[in-house]
């Protein structure tokens, strides 16, 4: 358990497909916590950690490369608990996705690697990489 809160996911595969509309169409962000929170009910767990005050968006573009840091609160908490724990710390949701694929191998079906691809685009965008 790590000491910061974290947003937490209730259905990584719906989140990670809301994630991939967001970043080809802006227009269908959420402009504001009150908007996010309508479009991920049931995806996320509301309320949100209190340390979230507000919502930004970043979207790199094919010029430039775009390295998106986590704060260092988040990095040096995750590696803090990270390091102390046996063995390496996912949530169950995701546990159950990569057991599955660990038992049937790699995505191989379109469906499976998309399903894989939503789960882990709601991870990693969700947890700001740490």
């Amino acid at each position: 358990m790590t000491d910061i809160e974290r947003v937490e996911v209730i259905d990584y595969r719906a989140l990670g497909r809301k994630i991939i509309r967001w970043s080809k169409n802006a227009n269908s962000r959420p402009k504001d916590l009150v908007e996010f929170e309508k479009q991920l009910k049931g995806i996320v767990k509301f309320p949100l950690p209190s340390w979230v005050k507000g919502l930004q968006f970043v979207q790199g573009n094919l010029e430039v490369l775009l390295i998106r840091l986590p704060p260092v609160a988040l990095m040096e908490d995750t590696s803090r608990s990270t390091l102390s724990k046996e063995p390496y710390p996912l949530p169950k949701q995701l546990v159950d996705v990569y057991r599955s694929f660990a038992k049937d191998g790699l995505p191989k079906s379109r469906l499976a690697k998309l399903a894989m691809l939503e789960v882990r685009v709601a991870d990693y965008t969700i947890q700001c990489c740490a």
